[in-house]
């Protein structure tokens, strides 16, 4: 049953780590899950957790599902609390509104209820629960006119949804029989409108319920008679300026005025269950579905525009919606925007503030928020250009980008921050571009300069250094119109030269070498167009020469040579353009310990240790690439791991060894990429 499964979700959710990153999604899934069980204090704990955390994800649901229990515990004062709190941080949130204005109507105070509900309205115009709870508001003051008007909206907004049968048979019921409430005078209800009293007569005396009264629709029931009745009376109407005068009215007549009377029935009575009407409601289903798609359209119409008083003055105010939800509040002169205008994200949060011009372009100073509701940008605009300073925050405060703008280009010092606050970037820029020194720092600050950069118009040109966090240099580099050209330089920390190598139009061109940390050079060499080429030789840090070889664009050729730290000969291979063709292991004395020669496209390879120890054995097969198994061995002959090859990529299970000869691990391989399930084994195993 559903207890059960709600109960098994929660005791997996309460499983996750609280340091994963999904936790708190799933925390609000487990407060809804507990709201599903009326475990409410529990729904209660979990929400508090996910308000007072600090995490990225919106804390309006946790809430929602807090003032829901709190509701239901009937803690009224603590629910509203709850609420107010929320909508300081997502004010255009519907839900909260809405929640807010069925906490006040149960304690009984209905105008801050139906304030709240109207708001909701305003939010979300294809919200239909809101208009239930006002016709029953004004149902029991004996505001039947109004009453309808809201019953009406309810079912036409999902007219084949949860409750519109039961709605619709309680509503026919309503306006057939005499209303058994009466009205509350010592109740200034807000909104009640006197004006709609000679309407409020006519639906009481049900003259339209009488079979003379004629509404040439197919469906002959109090509803559609009433509803008749009534939109012929509003024709005309002028009401005190009531919200209802303001929305409902003008949707009604909009009905009316474009003969939609009919298809306006259809769509309301769409969840009829009685057979005779649903055979006729069946054949106008596309009448049905234009009506309803042009009937949500002219309503969020009507709703986008209000009037508020601004600075004193009452001004037109516009709503834009996306999926019925409001996104962005702002005037508008005609169909061009206007003004000041806030953005709001799917939440109800502040997102975005800014103006703009009688031109529609951007004006003045524009602010971002992010999910904290503090200020995550700001920028000055004129006629839609970026000008003056930008500056970007991070959550906490802190400086992130300061930046400068002229005709919507870059110009002058653009600074990055870290979350500390300290300077990482400086740059410069002259329309647009980068112009003068860039500087970046260690994470510390000014104090420890990492990169020092020169450019003019966009491209680095001359020296660029690169710091040690000591302040001493790590490298040197010269660069022509943003082209690595000349030799760069780089340094140990004591500031000996570890490296100096040449650079022709950013590829390696001219003399390579490279030093030990004592100064002595361990690799020289020449590059030609980015290849190594010619001799090159590799020395040890005592000066002895480690190994000798000659290249031709960038592949070995010849006799390659190693030796020994003493200084005798260890090996050599031959090779041509890059494939070994031949080697030669040596003994101590001088001997040959090893030798093989390619026959055919197979080399049968082994190498050996200077000691003699067998250290590695396989086949190099066609254009020198290892093929079939390879055995590698550790420097004293035990096996350590073997693998197959193909076309010089491992393929198949690659085993590692203990030294006492067990397995230690498998790793199974796909054209050289790890892929499948890896084995490791203890020692004595």
């Amino acid at each position: 049953n559903k207890e059960n499964n709600y109960s098994n979700i929660i005791a997996l959710i309460n499983k996750i780590n609280k340091n994963d990153s999904l936790y708190f999604s799933f925390l609000n899934s487990k407060a809804y899950y507990l709201l599903q069980l009326q475990k409410y204090d529990e729904v209660i704990a979990a929400a508090d957790e996910g308000i007072r955390a600090n995490h990225q994800k919106p804390k309006v649901f946790f809430y929602t599902n807090k003032g829901i229990a709190l509701t239901n515990l009937k803690k009224y004062d603590e629910a509203l609390q709850t609420y107010n709190k929320a909508l300081k941080s997502y004010p255009k949130n519907y839900l909260l509104w809405f929640n807010k204005g069925i906490v006040l109507e149960t304690q009984g105070k209905i105008n801050e209820a139906l304030a709240a509900y109207k708001e909701t309205i305003t939010l979300n115009p294809l919200f239909r629960s809101t208009h239930l709870h006002i016709g029953n508001i004004f149902y029991k003051q004996d505001r039947l006119t109004q009453a309808l008007m809201a019953y009406n909206m309810y079912i036409l907004l999902n007219p084949k949804g949860v409750g519109a049968f039961s709605t619709i048979k309680d509503l026919n019921s309503k306006v057939a029989v005499k209303n058994p409430n009466s009205r509350n005078e010592d109740l200034k209800l807000l909104d009640a409108d006197d004006t709609f009293k000679d309407i409020d007569s006519i639906l009481k005396s049900k003259i339209a319920i009488k079979e003379s009264y004629q509404t040439n629709n197919e469906i002959d029931i109090a509803i559609v008679k009433q509803n008749h009745i009534m939109m012929q009376q509003l024709k005309g109407f002028v009401g005190n300026g009531s919200f209802w005068d303001d929305k409902y009215v003008p949707f009604y007549n909009w009905i009316s005025e474009n003969n939609q009377f009919n298809s306006f029935i259809y769509t309301l009575l769409f969840a009829t269950q009685n057979i005779k009407h649903q055979k006729i409601i069946e054949t106008k289903t596309e009448e049905i579905a234009s009506f309803f798609k042009l009937a949500k359209g002219k309503w969020m119409q009507i709703v986008s525009k209000n009037t508020k008083k601004i600075n004193g003055e009452n001004q037109e105010i516009f709503y834009e919606y996306i999926d019925g939800t409001v996104n962005a509040i702002g005037r508008r002169n005609g169909k061009k925007v206007i003004g000041v205008w806030n953005f709001y994200n799917d939440f109800g949060q502040l997102s975005t503030k800014g103006a703009f011009n009688e031109e529609q372009k951007k004006t003045g100073k524009w602010i971002w928020y992010n999910h904290l509701n503090k200020i995550q940008e700001t920028a000055i605009y004129k006629n839609g250009d970026l000008e003056e300073e930008n500056t970007m925050y991070y959550d906490n405060g802190k400086i992130r980008i300061k930046a400068f703008f002229s005709n919507n280009n870059l110009v002058g010092p653009y600074e990055f921050y870290n979350k500390r606050g300290a300077l990482v970037e400086k740059k410069n820029f002259k329309e647009g571009v980068l112009d003068g020194v860039y500087k970046s720092y260690y994470e510390v600050g000014e104090d420890a300069l990492e990169f020092k950069i020169p450019y003019d118009k966009d491209y680095i040109e001359g020296e660029v250094i690169n710091y040690y966090a000591d302040g001493s240099i790590y490298s040197k580099s010269n660069y022509i119109n943003g082209v690595f050209s000349g030799k760069k330089t780089t340094y140990y920390p004591n500031q000996k030269i570890s490296s100096e190598v040449e650079y022709t139009n950013g590829s390696l061109n001219g003399s390579y070498k490279t030093y030990h940390p004592n100064g002595q050079i361990y690799k020289e060499g020449q590059t030609k167009m980015a290849f190594y080429e010619g001799t090159w030789n590799v020395y040890n840090a005592n000066g002895k020469l480690k190994s000798e070889g000659d290249y031709k664009k960038g592949k070995l050729n010849n006799v390659y040579v190693a030796y020994d730290t003493d200084g005798k000969v260890h090996y050599d291979y031959l090779y041509e353009n890059g494939e070994i063709l031949a080697y030669t292991f040596y003994k101590k004395d001088g001997t040959v310990l090893d030798k093989a020669f390619k026959k055919d496209t197979l080399l049968n390879f082994k190498s050996f240790s200077p000691r003699g120890y067998l250290t590695s054995e396989g086949i190099y097969g066609d254009k020198g690439r290892k093929a079939g198994e390879w055995r590698f061995y550790n420097h004293n002959g035990a096996l350590e791991s073997k693998v197959n090859f193909v076309k010089n990529l491992k393929e198949g299970k690659y085993y590692a060894y203990h030294k006492n000869g067990n397995i230690a691990e498998i790793i199974p391989y796909t054209m050289d990429v790890k892929e499948g399930y890896y084995s490791a084994f203890y020692k004595n195993k």
